[in-house]
């Protein structure tokens, strides 16, 4: 979020709607604020009021032609440049497969090498996920904290490794700091 800028109350009487169109008009600060009296304040707020009421209008008042606008689509389809599509994501496509494992493997090995648990046997594969048993909260949990995509639903262990290692890096940054030399 933007910081919030400092305008005098003249500089906030001149405002024009064109002075609050960007997104970085979000928070004001008025010098001298405390300073100013009930009368300069309401007249601040009114001003401010006024201006978001006129941009808000303008916003409104710009319509599109439905017509207009699909006959524009049309000729955009007709273009003979074509924009390259993306195949849709296919979690059985046996190269997709191949790849999750290879990255769940990777992400399992790490895990381990550097003290984790693994939250499941990676010997039980992909299979698990289709019938996860008393693995099924454990993957919600994951799913659920980690923001998972389709594309990522199946790497469970890089998701923890993740987490881990800010763990790790939280637990070493603590006790490097708290260490009591004897």
């Amino acid at each position: 979020m933007p910081r919030p800028r400092t305008y005098s109350m003249e500089e906030v009487q001149n405002f024009t709607v064109k002075d609050i169109q960007g997104p970085d008009f979000v928070d004001v600060k008025i010098k001298g604020w405390l300073k100013l009296v009930p009368e300069q304040r309401e007249q601040c707020i009114m001003k401010l009021r006024d201006l978001v009421r006129q941009r808000d209008e303008i916003a409104q008042s710009i319509t599109v032609d439905a017509n207009i606008l699909e006959d524009r689509l049309k000729r955009v389809e007709r273009s003979p440049f074509s924009t390259p599509s993306v195949s849709p994501f296919d979690p059985d496509d046996p190269e997709q497969v191949e790849e999750d494992l290879r990255v769940e493997r990777e992400a399992h090995e790490a895990l381990i090498s550097d003290n984790g648990r693994p939250c499941y046997p990676i010997e039980l594969g992909f299979d698990v996920f289709k019938h996860p048993g008393q693995y099924k909260e454990l993957f919600e949990y994951w799913r659920r904290e980690s923001g998972v995509t389709e594309d990522t639903a199946r790497w469970i262990f890089f998701l923890q490794l993740e987490r881990w290692k800010k763990f790790r890096q939280f637990q070493q940054k603590k006790s490097t700091l708290f260490c009591v030399p004897r």
